[in-house]
């Protein structure tokens, strides 16, 4: 990775909050459980979420993700 920053002039020292809503449609609450034996819970699609955002703003902040 190439930098043009010379010199670090700042740092982040404040937590960033993120809050997330989950809304489905029928079908993804359907999807939810369509193998018999497995349920995937609010809480693991929950825990999922926290690790991607997580993932996501960390690579954010180090613009390591090419939008284009």
């Amino acid at each position: 990775m190439i930098s043009i920053m010379e010199e670090i002039i700042g740092s982040i020292s404040d937590t960033i909050e993120v809050e997330m809503k989950i809304d489905k449609t029928r079908h993804a609450g359907e999807r939810q459980s369509r193998h018999d034996n497995l349920y995937i819970s609010d809480a693991i699609i929950k825990s999922a979420l926290d690790d991607a955002i997580a993932i996501i703003a960390k690579n954010l902040l180090l613009d390591t993700i090419n939008i284009n």
